[in-house]
């Protein structure tokens, strides 16, 4: 697998810890890579990955909002 694809996983795993354990941003990414260290690169990368989301997370979570509104409405409705 590369660098970049393991970094997204490892964005996503901070991601789930900061929404699951409540902690800020810097805190979880520090936790996860002293928990498991990667490389440089793959690094750097996934924490701008979790920066990023968050810094979007307002707009991101009017987003699912809106996609759930959506997705309600094209569901079939019980009779």
């Amino acid at each position: 697998m590369g660098a970049r694809t393991t970094a997204r996983e490892a964005a996503l795993q901070m991601l789930f810890a900061i929404e699951t354990g409540g902690s800020e941003a810097e805190r979880a990414i520090a936790d996860f890579w002293r928990e498991l260290p990667g490389d440089a690169e793959g690094r750097a990368y996934a924490d701008e990955l979790v920066r990023g989301a968050m810094a979007e997370l307002i707009q991101i979570d009017e987003l699912g909002i809106d996609l759930r509104g959506r997705w309600k409405a094209e569901l079939p409705q019980p009779e």
